[in-house]
């Protein structure tokens, strides 16, 4: 691929990726629950157990996850010129034709062709071969009939037949990106929504119920934003309201994969600069039970690049 300082912003984000959230050192127990501790039960099975009947928080941040705020589209021409090739959601390399006579170098040179249909005023067109050792672009200024094109200025002379092509590069009909932008709508800045960092689809709990039954066992996420001068609960949005949402209480001697899709109205990408994203897991121990929290695969689409 070409070669540019600039970066490139996509307008789709990548569906499959996992952030893993583990018990050693991801998840922290609140002050004033259960005694939680973090236990290796076995040879690979690492928790944060939570002992006791005493209600229990658990919180898991996003802390070291990167998100974007978003930043304004790099603009820049097909490999750097001001030739806007773009098929612009045409076939590439179409239209093409071959000439049938010479063409001598100058300004608005009406060059005979085989077909003149489908080509535009005002675009560019690839001229002649690279090993001819003229070739060059050119913009048509003018379609005569369906057997001439008239070119604003050849550099070159060209010797019949060579061809002549149109959309010689491809960008896709409504998309912004490199390449190219065609004329002054270069500048016109992008309203669409572009996704940036993360957008989470469903959380996966792991975890393993001992000896009793749990008298609750709830989970939820929370966004909340801060902003100088205000309440630091002022703004706090609800990505997955705290819930059962599916997780079991009956103990078991096997571990509970439990997936939780996020409401389709909850997904977004989080682009606010000042903001928290928590996961937060409330459990109650009945008796003498106890539960070894393993750790939570979230899905997400993201978008970094």
């Amino acid at each position: 691929m070409s070669r540019t300082q600039g970066n490139s912003q996509y307008d789709t984000p990548t569906p499959d990726g996992i952030i893993t959230i583990g018990a050693l050192g991801d998840m922290q127990a609140a002050t004033g629950g259960g005694t939680a501790a973090f236990t290796k039960v076995a040879t690979g099975e690492w928790s944060l157990r939570i002992s006791t009947t005493t209600a229990t928080s658990v919180g898991a941040a996003f802390s070291g996850i990167v998100r974007r705020y978003g930043m304004q589209d790099f603009m820049q021409e097909q490999f750097g010129t001001s030739n806007p090739f773009g098929a612009q959601g045409l076939p590439v390399g179409w239209p093409t034709t071959l000439s049938t006579a010479n063409a001598t170098a100058g300004s608005n040179v009406n060059v005979a062709v085989l077909s003149s249909v489908n080509f535009a005023v005002g675009q560019f067109c690839l001229i002649d071969t690279v090993a001819s050792g003229v070739q060059e672009t050119a913009l048509i200024t003018a379609i005569p009939d369906g057997t001439h094109i008239t070119f604003g200025v050849l550099a070159n002379s060209h010797t019949s037949p060579f061809p002549i092509a149109q959309n010689k590069f491809t960008t896709p009909a409504g998309v912004t990106g490199i390449p190219p932008f065609t004329g002054v709508t270069q500048l016109t800045p992008v309203t669409s929504f572009r996704p940036r960092g993360i957008l989470i689809k469903q959380i996966t709990p792991r975890y393993v119920i001992n000896t009793a039954n749990l008298a609750t066992n709830t989970i939820g996420i929370t966004e909340t934003q801060y902003a100088n001068g205000t309440s630091p609960t002022a703004t706090v949005n609800t990505i997955l309201t705290n819930a059962a949402n599916g997780l079991a209480t009956a103990f078991s001697t096997n571990v509970y994969v439990t997936p939780i899709p996020i409401p389709v109205a909850n997904q977004k990408f989080f682009t606010f600069r000042n903001s928290d994203i928590i996961i937060e897991w409330d459990v109650t121990n009945t008796g003498v039970g106890t539960v070894d929290l393993l750790g939570i695969d979230v899905d997400i689409s993201f978008n970094v690049g």
